[in-house]
């Protein structure tokens, strides 16, 4: 697999570019410009990165995952990636159906489930909405879940 190289910042680049020209002038035999400093932007100082109380996404993903691999009213449970991905030189589209859920399941019974799995502050979108709607009106189980009390309600565990 082929890697990029990385990119040079804008300091990174004048001071290449700065470097160049006093070498050039050296062969030249000519004195190097002068630089006026002021005239690059000071480096802006950024803000420490606050950590939340909640889990991400991926965190309650995995939880709810696990969790449903250990119940024995789920007959089977899979993690289904949606999005494009690329690999080499070309994008690969996951899965053709526009917002499928996150996580797909069928109970023993045989009803099939799709949950939607979002963080404390995630937000559905219309796509993931008409998606669980389409599972509902099938007479399937869906819904959003942010934590496993969710899917106890979803899925009538209680």
């Amino acid at each position: 697999m082929r890697q990029r190289k990385a990119r040079l910042t804008v300091r990174e680049t004048i001071a290449q570019n700065r470097a160049t020209i006093a070498g050039m002038c050296a062969l030249a035999g000519k004195p190097a410009p002068e630089f006026h400093e002021d005239l690059i932007k000071p480096k802006r100082e950024r803000k420490a990165a606050t950590r939340s109380i909640y889990p991400t996404e991926a965190q309650v993903l995995k939880t709810i995952l696990k969790y449903l691999r250990l119940r024995p009213e789920v007959a089977w449970v899979c993690r289904i990636n949606s999005g494009v991905f690329s690999e080499a030189d070309r994008f690969i589209s996951a899965n053709s159906q526009k917002g499928m859920s996150d996580i797909i399941l069928m109970l023993k019974g045989g009803q099939f489930c799709a949950l939607e799995v979002k963080s404390h502050s995630g937000r559905l979108l219309q796509h993931q909405d008409d998606f669980l709607c389409l599972i509902l009106a099938g007479g399937g189980r869906a819904g959003v879940v942010r934590e496993i009390s969710d899917v106890n309600k979803i899925l009538g565990f209680e």
